[in-house]
């Protein structure tokens, strides 16, 4: 299935992470809105159910989501998004 996320604002494409989280991680998940968060969209303390290496984590999680509203292609995208992320 494919989602267009392109059309969506930067403040929903975090809605949608934060949704994720709720999602994958369970009901642990504290959910930060507008204003000073640290970069953080949510946090997660405990044991996670989302085990994507096969390995459980118990400990704490930081989500952050990176958007960008008009992509360029993946060679410019990867880079930027990079980063971003190093950056934090």
């Amino acid at each position: 299935m494919e989602y267009d996320l392109s059309r969506l604002s930067s403040r929903s494409f975090e809605q949608l992470v934060q949704a994720l989280a709720m999602r994958y991680f369970g009901p642990g998940v504290v959910v930060f809105g507008d204003g000073p968060d640290g970069g953080r969209e949510a946090t997660y303390k405990g044991n996670s159910t989302f085990e994507p290496h096969g390995k459980a984590w118990d400990g704490y999680t930081v989500l952050q989501a990176k958007f960008r509203q008009r992509p360029l292609g993946t060679e410019k995208d990867v880079p930027w998004a990079l980063g971003e992320l190093k950056a934090e």
